[in-house]
């Protein structure tokens, strides 16, 4: 059965955290927009080897538990076709819009973005924290009323990756109601 997260859409690293908030502004956009016209989705940890499918275990040897990390690798590495994702992105301003996009593939520790945009992208995003990403269809943005309210409570955690557990067949119904607005990949 897929299932259904949410995702904090917050670029983040030394470099990013010293910039200017306009220019942070700016390159959150460039990115997301990028995400959008290419069908997939990015997310950081790149530089910790992790796999699509990696075992528990594994994950485990690559985590800093003072961080919780294993829980957020135990759902990038688990992401499989036909799960939704829910990202909310907030603008500088504080208005925001929520997207769905659905997984077709998991390309977590694959070389899909270097293959995608060649090697010099490739290292712009790691420079963003953007080295692992999920391959499948955004849809265009849904009105907050839409939004089940378990989702939009979740979106209140800090976390990078939480799976909605709560009602998951709202998000499938608004993916539904949404897919023929699709943004085509």
């Amino acid at each position: 059965m897929p299932r259904v997260y949410r995702m904090q859409f917050k670029p983040c690293n030394d470099h990013i955290k010293t910039m200017p908030k306009a220019e942070y502004e700016n390159i959150r956009c460039e990115i997301f927009d990028i995400f959008q016209k290419n069908g997939f989705l990015g997310t950081g940890y790149y530089d910790h080897g992790l796999i699509a499918g990696m075992s528990e275990y594994d994950m485990r040897t690559k985590a800093k538990p003072s961080r919780g990390q294993v829980n957020i690798f135990r759902i990038m590495c688990g992401i499989r076709k036909d799960d939704i994702i829910w990202v909310k992105f907030v603008h500088m301003d504080k208005t925001y819009q929520y997207y769905l996009f659905k997984a077709n593939e998991n390309a977590v520790g694959s070389d899909w973005l270097e293959k995608k945009f060649g090697k010099e992208k490739k290292e712009w995003f790691n420079k963003y924290d953007i080295g692992s990403c999920f391959l499948g269809r955004w849809s265009e943005a849904i009105p907050e009323e839409s939004v089940p309210d378990e989702v939009q409570r979740l979106m209140k955690t800090p976390r990078t990756l939480l799976e909605v557990k709560k009602q998951p067949e709202e998000s499938f119904a608004v993916w539904n109601e949404y897919e023929e607005k699709s943004i085509a990949t």
